[in-house]
């Protein structure tokens, strides 16, 4: 709001429209040139501390909105009532504050509040520094946070890779382990079964053999063809039982192959800890 929206408030009363250029805190009244030429001539007006309107417009607005006349009786205040902690008129104590005590005068406060301002102002420079002087403190401390927790997240990130690193060299290595151990039984079974076709194709011929004796051969022929069975049948026997001899390199069994994780599968793995 421009100074010339601010109306002087004795012209409004008269329906008279001036910017006006002064306040008056004695009077609580805006005035215009012309009647604070009158109000500082009057006799009950002249002693009135008065203030430039773009000074007054400058005070905070809890200052400029203090009222310095009593809205009940219309008269000036002249005292202080500390219980109420609010000014009052010399007729207030026989209303609202008769039951109140300790009255002081404006102008004896006044006087006070002029040293003690003096202490106010600087014990609020005295907080104001240190909470500089925190706050500072506060927003470096944050700053380096911050850092902390950038280095640390490369730190993990590393060690992550060089965990993933490690595992999978772990990985090829056990794989090679695998391999050999898969070469070595494979070899093992395919010998075997190998030999065990051999042995079925042997008793198929001994089979066919006793068929041909059974419809084909003389008596003679039968009993001395019967021994050779014979002796084929228990090589073919005593070779087939060897497979179920405890020290035999199949011993009739299926291998079972393990893979046992190391300590640190089979635990979640622990990297660390943050604190502080």
């Amino acid at each position: 709001m421009d100074d010339s929206d601010i109306q002087c408030t004795l012209c409004s009363k008269r329906d008279i429209q001036n910017a006006a250029v002064i306040w008056c805190a004695v009077c609580d009244e805006k005035l215009c040139q012309s009647c604070n030429e009158i109000h500082k001539y009057l006799k009950i007006s002249s002693s009135h501390e008065v203030t430039a309107l773009d000074v007054y417009k400058k005070l905070p607005s809890f200052i400029s909105s203090l009222k310095q006349t009593c809205d009940s009786h219309e008269e000036h205040f002249k005292l202080y009532c500390p219980a109420h902690r609010e000014p009052c008129c010399y007729k207030c104590t026989t209303t609202k504050h008769k039951t109140c005590h300790g009255f002081q005068t404006l102008d004896s406060l006044i006087e006070q509040s002029q040293s003690q301002f003096l202490d106010l102002e600087c014990t609020i420079d005295e907080l104001n520094i240190n909470i500089e002087t925190v706050f500072n403190n506060r927003t470096a401390a944050l700053i380096e946070l911050d850092d902390q927790v950038l280095d640390l997240a490369m730190h993990i990130k590393k060690t992550g890779e060089k965990i993933r690193e490690k595992l999978e060299s772990n990985e090829k290595e056990i794989l090679q382990q695998l391999s050999v151990v898969h070469s070595k039984y494979k070899a093992i079974f395919e010998n075997t079964v190998e030999e065990l076709q051999t042995m079925k194709a042997e008793i198929k011929s001994l089979q066919k053999n006793i068929e041909e004796m059974k419809e084909f051969a003389s008596e003679y022929q039968f009993v001395l063809g019967s021994q050779e069975i014979r002796l084929k049948t228990k090589k073919e026997k005593d070779n087939f039982c060897k497979y179920f001899e405890n020290d035999h390199q199949l011993s009739q069994k299926n291998v079972a192959l393990k893979f046992t994780p190391g300590q640190i599968l089979n635990q979640d793995i622990f990297l660390g800890t943050f604190g502080c």
